[in-house]
């Protein structure tokens, strides 16, 4: 009977243990689970955060783009003024040139007909004082 007895003594112990091992098998998986659940917590948490940093940076570079937009011209809008510019001043120097080439000839022409005008008195004192004497 005491090998029956051992029998039965090393198999209720083995059933404890068998029990004892599922228990903390259990906790174990319990606890895994948990902490497994606290990470994703804090993994979904932390990815909330970035992306609301990443909405705030991406509406401060927004405002900035437009505010340089607002406040400084484009390069193309430069040079197309510049542009223009310089086709207004060589429009306005050529207006100018024809101007004073008009007035030149105009001036001329005028003196042309002062200096006729001038030898017409001239010699037509030139006759009366040859007249006179």
């Amino acid at each position: 009977m005491t090998d029956l007895f051992k029998y039965f003594k090393k198999n209720d112990l083995q059933l404890r243990y068998d029990e004892q091992l599922r228990d903390l098998q259990t906790q174990f998986q319990r606890v895994l689970d948990q902490k497994i659940d606290q990470i994703q917590e804090d993994a979904q948490e932390q990815i909330s955060q970035i992306r609301d940093q990443e909405r705030e940076l991406q509406e401060i570079l927004e405002e900035k783009i437009i505010q340089v937009e607002r406040d400084y011209i484009k390069v193309s809008q430069h040079e197309e003024i510049t542009h223009e510019k310089d086709k207004l001043i060589d429009r306005l120097k050529q207006e100018l040139n024809n101007k004073d080439l008009d007035h030149r000839q105009e001036t001329n022409v005028k003196l042309r007909g002062l200096e006729s005008r001038l030898r017409e008195d001239i010699e037509e004192k030139e006759r009366a004082i040859k007249g006179k004497l």
